[in-house]
């Protein structure tokens, strides 16, 4: 199951484009038909689900993790699923090829509940010595698998959900894609080598820019705020390591006649930017140093 992202049009797509199997040596595996417990054995491991009822909306999962019948972790969420590579999430874990080639990890989603937040992701790794990483809040959207280079490992593919409600509404609000690397000493980090993008060149930035600029009734419907396809256009420039073009794009597509152009530049890198959760490797990405957000930044 692909990660779950608001839905990009076609000209935001435009914009933006112009900008194995795994052998498991599971000793037994079995989840019982007959939720609400659901029990998975991986050699001396046991990872149980157990679906308490609280009434509706109250219900919650409870996940236990035993080695040898010992209680080694616990959390309840209103949901717990189980990431893997071919179908997303998934009832079952499945051991994956995560901290080494050897599958041996097992991706943990919570969910919160809500109309559209919040889901968390945990590694755990289920060898001679159990580790658990902190989770990884991703807000709105989940995560999927997915093989990076040389194929012996997975990372994961996300997005970045730190702007959602902040110049519009969810919807149309931009959600750049954010690629990850998770091992045990750094923990979850950005793959910067793959989310770096060959710059697109500026006559076609500028071409797209105007056609954008042009397109009176879009920018008139948006209303106060800008059009969702400058922004997701304006930040999947940035996302894809070309700080120098997103800037050039965002006066370029923006006609004369709307106010707030100052506004939302002032806001976009003396704010939104650095505020965010992956901040430092967005700027490392793009060839600059982290900085703080402005001092009149809105808390």
């Amino acid at each position: 199951m692909d990660m779950k992202t608001p839905t990009e049009s076609l000209a935001c797509k435009v914009a933006l484009a112009l900008t194995s199997s795994i052998t498991i040596f599971v000793a037994s595996v079995g989840w019982a038909n007959d939720a609400p417990n659901r029990t998975w054995k991986f050699n001396d491991y046991t990872i149980t689900v157990e679906r308490t009822s609280g009434g509706g909306i109250f219900d919650q999962d409870l996940l236990t993790i035993r080695r040898s019948g010992k209680l080694i972790h616990a959390e309840i969420a209103q949901h717990v699923e189980f990431i893997s590579p071919a179908a997303g999430e998934s009832q079952l874990p499945e051991l994956e090829s995560i901290t080494s080639p050897t599958p041996r990890d097992i991706v943990i989603e919570s969910y919160s509940g809500g109309a559209h937040c919040c889901f968390s992701i945990e590694v755990a790794t289920l060898a001679d010595q159990f580790d658990l990483s902190a989770p990884l809040v991703l807000r709105d959207v989940s995560a999927a698998l997915i093989k990076l280079p040389q194929g012996e490992v997975y990372g994961f593919r996300s997005a970045d959900q730190s702007y959602a409600y902040r110049w519009t509404g969810f919807a149309e609000s931009p959600s750049p894609e954010i690629v990850l690397r998770y091992d045990q000493k750094r923990g979850f980090t950005v793959a910067i080598d793959l989310m770096r993008k060959p710059k697109l060149p500026r006559e076609p930035l500028q071409t797209t820019a105007q056609k954008m600029r042009d397109d009176t009734e879009t920018w008139k419907n948006a209303g106060d705020s800008p059009p969702a396809d400058y922004l997701r256009a304006v930040m999947g420039l940035v996302y894809a390591g070309d700080e120098d073009g997103a800037r050039q794009f965002a006066f370029a597509a923006w006609p004369d006649w709307k106010p707030g152009l100052e506004k939302f530049v002032s806001d976009l890198y003396g704010c939104a930017l650095p505020s965010g959760p992956w901040w430092a490797a967005i700027a490392e990405l793009n060839g600059i140093k982290p900085y703080v957000k402005s001092e009149q930044c809105r808390s």
